[in-house]
């Protein structure tokens, strides 16, 4: 059986709360619920996963140079295509694209 809870939101988060209501047509408390039980699920999965690499870690159980290099290679960035060029651009002048920090450059 649900047990009663308490929480404070500052007004900004609330009126958004009370959009999400009206366009979703679920109450406060159910999506505040469902929001609760999103986090601890994500958190305790998350804990479990940097647990597991702790005790690989403390076990010598590292990735070798050519695992390493396949991730690399997956997930680089492309040479050509648009977004390529968005980056590389984003990289060389952060004013012509936006006007947040810059990514830095892979190593």
């Amino acid at each position: 059986m649900p047990a009663p809870f308490t929480a404070r939101l500052d007004e900004s988060t609330l009126k958004a709360l009370d959009r999400l209501t009206e366009k979703t047509n679920r109450s406060r408390n159910w999506l505040v619920g469902r929001a609760v039980e999103d986090l601890v699920a994500l958190n305790a999965w998350r804990l479990d996963k940097i647990e597991a690499g702790l005790v690989a870690a403390n076990r010598g159980d590292f990735a070798h140079d050519e695992e390493l290099a396949r991730v690399r290679k997956k997930f680089a960035p492309k040479s050509s295509g648009c977004v390529g060029q968005l980056r590389r651009r984003a990289i060389s002048k952060p004013s012509a694209i936006t006007s947040s920090p810059t990514i830095p450059p892979r190593v």
